[in-house]
């Protein structure tokens, strides 16, 4: 369905007072109670931009970290990189990607690990997000696919669900492979771009992937404040 409002060069805006007043002025005190580390919010209602407020001293464009959404930007590209055949199917395995970086006495399961297997966080690599060690140990390794691929495998691929940083940043660095870019070139040609938006620092790996889950994408214009530019 195409919207002839969004995405174009603005959206539309629509005065606060097209929305009940009385609920207007309740949501401050609703984001202090509920909310206390929201940093912004900003509301479209049918199609219009008509509220729009920034908390703990942010501004519009401020530089955000913003953690873990890194994770749906990175399957966001990938379905782009299928969509322009960089990629030819989720079921493609990793050992395609990166043969080099498998062990030599790797357990031969690894091998049966796929892009779907990483895009729902079940490749059954050994990994606990808030353990002290996986992501330490991940960030002070000098080759993180070769890390990954390093670890035990606990399950058969595809079969246990695990919360993993490790199989969205393994994401990150087929993407890079692919596509002959950095994902930050990437994301801002094929996604932030068209969007109006871009991405101007997300940090990298020790071979310049670009950190594929909780590490943070630093977008420094939102859609809001570019808008006021036009």
């Amino acid at each position: 369905m195409q919207n002839d409002d969004w995405p174009t060069r603005s959206w539309k805006t629509t005065p606060p007072e097209a929305m009940d007043s009385t609920v207007l002025a309740q949501i401050d005190r609703y984001v202090e109670d509920a909310f206390p580390t929201l940093l912004s919010l900003l509301i479209v209602r049918h199609g219009s931009l008509f509220y729009e407020h920034y908390y703990q001293g942010c501004h519009a464009g401020d530089s955000i970290n913003v953690k873990s959404v890194t994770k749906s930007i990175v399957s966001a590209l990938v379905g782009i990189a299928l969509d322009k055949r960089y990629l030819t199917s989720l079921d493609q395995q990793l050992a395609e990607f990166f043969p080099q970086d498998f062990p030599v006495d790797s357990d031969p399961r690894k091998q049966e690990i796929t892009l779907k297997h990483l895009l729902t966080l079940r490749s059954g690599l050994s990994w606990a997000e808030h353990s002290a060690e996986s992501l330490p140990a991940l960030f002070s390794s000098p080759n993180w696919v070769q890390h990954a691929l390093s670890l035990p495998l606990l399950h058969d691929p595809g079969k246990v669900f695990a919360y993993s940083t490790l199989d969205a940043h393994l994401l990150s660095a087929v993407l890079s492979k692919v596509s002959g870019m950095s994902t930050l070139e990437f994301a801002n040609r094929h996604l932030f771009g068209p969007l109006g938006n871009k991405a101007t620092v997300w940090a990298s790996d020790p071979q310049e992937y670009q950190i594929g889950g909780n590490v943070p994408v630093y977008v420094i214009d939102d859609i809001a404040s570019w808008i006021k530019r036009q």
